[in-house]
């Protein structure tokens, strides 16, 4: 799993990030399992360190903080909280069986090492 792609923004500005995970993770085959809760937080980016998004288009990138920000990431295990609500959201889920394998801690060394060798 590479990271997770999203896109934010208020008229007339419009941002987009990658919040960059770089985690190897196997799913079997019919099976629905909980990665763990991802908290990813813009901080102000300090030299080399990876850009929470791309600088191009310049005033929305930098609007929005992604051209100039870097990510704090954790990851925690809130699975009873995490699954009823996705159950709450998601009817289908309800008698669902859910595999708990969350992700380690996240790497922000790895995640820009990465970053710089592509």
């Amino acid at each position: 799993m590479r990271g997770i792609t999203g896109q934010s923004g208020v008229f007339p500005f419009h941002g987009m990030f990658f919040t960059p995970l770089h985690e190897v993770v196997e799913i079997k085959p019919n099976s629905i399992v909980y990665l763990g809760h991802i908290d990813a937080t813009i901080v102000e980016r300090k030299d080399g360190e990876l850009r929470a998004g791309p600088v191009i288009p310049l005033v929305d990138q930098a609007v929005a903080g992604f051209s100039g920000g870097t990510w704090d990431i954790s990851v925690t295990d809130q699975f009873d909280d995490d699954v009823t609500a996705f159950k709450k959201d998601f009817p289908a889920l309800t008698n669902a069986s859910i595999d708990r394998e969350v992700l380690p801690a996240w790497d922000k060394q790895k995640a820009t090492e990465w970053w710089n060798n592509h």
